[in-house]
């Protein structure tokens, strides 16, 4: 390699350690505003259960206890994130150093990071899936795909923990696979229940045409809203991991794909712990909007407590036989089955 090649491989060498530390330090402010967001969410949630009744707090424990293990875990690879900024900055004096330091073996903190998010992909997937299996009560084998694509995540998550030094091309496509797999879950189940909470909709709309029954059209936009941005983020993730792999890219090139994969990996794993936060928050704080009437007679809409949170099953016969058109417009009847109970809910990514 003559002197002006090796300028040239050390000028690229330093770019790329640039755009990787750049890259990094704005993601790490990025994942410590999400932690943020998330203790807000957990601690007020947390207030919340403990102001309320003993009854009202049956089935919210446990959808509170997920929510804390969420941020925990969150907040723990944010911590071992920022620990890892430091120790590649105080010995860096250039973009070699940094360069260097990521040809290096992962040391224990990054096996824990990338453990902590393999935890937070089984919990979220786990409980979206679970929820899948409650609502579809009657037709539980169309969730033998989500289950399939559930499985393989959980495989190729622990396989990339366990190869991420040993085999560095492995562990890139063991990644992307990972992330892959993750959103296939997420989109396929999420249009299952929504697709089934529109069906439903229509179908006691028909049942009960003088009854408003918006409150199903609500439940599933609630759940699109929640996973779109994930998904969004899962593909980009996943497209820029694989972007690796053509070993064509000039320096140039590389440093924007190195800086994308940077950042949709960071926006991936933030939505993989506030996506089911979100729905969290808004069910288990007991409130939701639905529209009441007052004492004019005018419709207004107010927030108002809820019931307890239990699962639903039935069809949507069961529910017409036991509807009720006296009960009080202003209980808040929030199902995540086909069916409109009492004291049923629902859950975002559960």
């Amino acid at each position: 390699m003559s002197s002006s090649d090796l300028e040239q491989f050390e000028q690229s060498l330093n770019q790329i350690g640039l755009t990787y530390i750049k890259s990094s330090f704005g993601n790490l402010i990025i994942s410590i505003f999400a932690s943020g967001i998330q203790c807000f969410m957990c601690l007020y949630c947390l207030s919340r259960l403990l102001e309320s009744t003993q009854e009202s707090r049956k089935g919210r424990s446990a959808y509170v206890a997920v929510g804390c293990l969420i941020f925990v875990t969150y907040a723990l690879a944010a911590s071992l994130d920022a620990l890892n900024m430091f120790d590649i900055l105080l010995p860096a004096s250039n973009g070699i150093d940094i360069s260097d330091y990521m040809l290096e073996p992962a040391t224990w903190s990054n096996y824990l990071i990338l453990s902590c998010y393999a935890v937070l992909l089984i919990l979220g997937d786990g409980l979206l899936l679970y929820r899948c299996y409650i609502v579809l009560d009657t037709r539980r084998w169309i969730i033998a795909f989500p289950t399939l694509t559930y499985v393989g995540m959980i495989a190729t998550s622990i396989a990339h923990v366990v190869l991420v030094s040993a085999d560095s091309e492995s562990g890139t496509a063991l990644e992307g696979a990972c992330v892959g797999l993750s959103v296939a879950t997420n989109v396929t189940i999420t249009s299952l229940i929504a697709f089934h909470l529109i069906k439903s909709q229509r179908a006691l709309a028909r049942a009960l045409p003088e009854k408003d029954v918006a409150i199903y059209g609500s439940i599933a936009a609630i759940l699109v809203e929640s996973a779109v941005p994930l998904m969004i983020a899962g593909l980009g993730y996943f497209v820029t991991t694989f972007a690796f792999f053509p070993n064509v890219w000039t320096p140039a090139d590389l440093n924007s794909v190195l800086a994308s994969n940077v950042t949709f990996a960071t926006l991936y794993y933030a939505f993989v712990a506030i996506s089911p936060l979100m729905i969290i928050f808004r069910v288990t704080n007991g409130r939701s909007w639905t529209t009441g009437t007052d004492a004019s007679g005018d419709v207004s809409r107010r927030a108002v407590h809820s019931g307890p949170l239990v699962f639903a099953r039935g069809t949507v016969g069961d529910e017409e036989a036991s509807y009720h058109p006296r009960r009080e417009s202003s209980e808040l009847k929030v199902a995540s089955s086909s069916g409109m109970n009492s004291n049923s809910t629902f859950g975002g990514r559960f």
